[in-house]
Order: C-alpha cells, then structure tokens, then sequence
C-alpha cells in the first residue's frame, strides 16, 4: 500500500477504533505508526475479523492476547476482568470488531461513493492462531493503551 492510502487507511482505523475503545470500553488508545503488511502478523492468541463486500472488498481484525480480551470483555460488560469465559471473550471480540469494522464501513462507503458490506464477526481463540488474507494491501495500526499493545488491521483486496 502505497504512502497516501496507508495514511487514509490508518486514519480510517485509527478513528473506528479510538471511537469504540472511547465509548465502549472507557479506553483511550493511542494510535501508533501504521505499516503495510502482506504477511501474516504472526501468532496471535485473539484474532476477531469481519469481511467487507462491494464498493471495498477485505476485511478488518483485531490481534490481541486472551488476557486483553478478557480485560476488554470486562470493560465491555462492566464487570470485574478476571471471570470471563472463553464464550464471552469470543463474543465480546466479535462485538467489538463488529462495531470497529461499522465505523470503517461508513468511511469507505463515503470516501469512495459505493456501499460496503460487512459479513458476521469470526474469531479465533488459541495460543498459537496466525491469521492471512490474501490481499493487494493491508494497513497494520497498533495501539497502545492501559491494556497494553495491540493492533488492528484493515485489509483491502479489490482496490477501487
């Protein structure tokens, strides 16, 4: 991905982002230099994503460890981390990467004058998972937050 669409696309996902982590989880998550990324991210103990359809086509994920998932799962129910199931991380994650992909839907849809469709949340839970899409470009933006590091990726297969 070259300069301009990495910046607009790490833009994108540093606004979806900050704004779901800001309004559902009462975190503040600061952007860190985004980087294009045709490999796998590698291991990764949470990976949540969502596919995007139409005017765009690829998807949006989030990587993290199942101790910040468990930690956003609380944040999220408003209750006490250290509880949570594996089902409820899952599916906070796939609720959380619903809403992140939500807001980077709206924007591609009005940068490019087209519609975008979003498919159902996917996540994978294990100590080992590494996630890859075969992609023209992939926008990479970790952040950093009281719950430590963690990144989000939007990924676009059909450059339009």
């Amino acid at each position: 991905m070259e300069g301009e669409r990495l910046e607009r696309a790490a833009q994108i996902v540093a606004c979806a982002t900050r704004a779901v982590f800001g309004t559902m989880l009462g975190l503040d998550p600061r952007p860190q230099p985004a980087f294009c990324n045709l490999t796998p991210l590698g291991a990764s103990e949470l990976t949540a994503m969502i596919g995007l359809a139409g005017g765009q086509m690829g998807s949006v994920s989030i990587h993290c460890t199942r101790d910040q998932g468990a930690a956003f799962t609380a944040g999220l129910m408003g209750s006490e981390p250290g509880k949570e199931s594996d089902d409820e991380v899952r599916d906070a994650l796939g609720e959380i990467i619903n809403m992140i992909a939500g807001n980077v839907k709206t924007a591609l849809a009005e940068a490019h004058a087209a519609p975008v469709e979003i498919s159902l949340p996917t996540v994978i839970l294990s100590e080992t998972s590494s996630v890859r899409v075969q992609a023209q470009s992939s926008a990479v933006v970790p952040f950093e937050c009281a719950r430590g590091r963690f990144s989000v990726e939007l990924v676009l297969t059909g450059l339009r």
